[in-house]
């Protein structure tokens, strides 16, 4: 977000990132090929001539990059702000599996959150999982999983402490991430009640 300058946000009908300016409202499509004639694809590239997303949910930014949950690539997908070029992180085939890079299995992973320390979080939705990412190496493990219901949305607080999630039916829960932090605890999964 350039140290609060821009606010970005994922157009999914047009299958496009874009980016809003804080001090004049401006809106201006950062990554996406072909807008305004929506163009859905998975091709990495140049931000704006190459590089196509198909449907993406949510938006998450980092050190300068954007990471996108790119939901019918089933995918997570990365911008760097200083290059201009959107890249393959995590996934890329439909399933269910971690694991790191391209070796993971997403299905339809919609919202996207990032905590203090750089670990990403993502509601994979039709896997009815929270997902943990490094956003060092694309170390992808499952942290929570639903009894019974998809899960829509993540977010976790600014001091990295809890992580909240809501399901299709409306239900706002709330986890405590510590001890679960990114060096110091192995993964647990966690059935949610129904």
């Amino acid at each position: 977000h350039e140290l609060g300058r821009h606010v970005y946000f994922v157009d999914s009908g047009n299958h496009a990132l874009r980016r809003m300016s804080i001090s004049d409202n401006s809106v201006t499509t950062v990554a996406g090929k072909g807008y305004p004639t929506p163009s859905p694809g998975s091709d990495n590239g140049f931000a704006t001539t190459q590089a196509q997303f198909n449907t993406p949910n949510g938006v998450a930014h980092h050190e300068m990059v954007a990471y996108v949950s790119d939901a019918k690539n089933f995918a997570i997908r990365k911008f760097d702000e200083m290059a201009g070029v959107v890249s393959a992180f995590v996934g890329g085939a439909q399933g269910d599996r971690d694991g790191v890079g391209s070796g993971v299995l997403l299905d339809e992973p919609m919202s996207i959150s990032i905590d203090g320390d750089g670990v990403i979080y993502i509601a994979d939705q039709d896997n009815m999982k929270v997902k943990r990412i490094s956003t060092v190496d694309g170390t992808t493990e499952t942290l929570l999983e639903s009894a019974g219901d998809k899960i829509y949305g993540v977010a976790v607080d600014v001091n990295s402490t809890t992580l909240y999630t809501t399901e299709k039916m409306g239900l706002v829960r709330r986890f405590a991430l510590r001890p679960w932090t990114a060096t110091a605890t192995p993964s647990r999964t966690i059935s949610l009640p129904a």
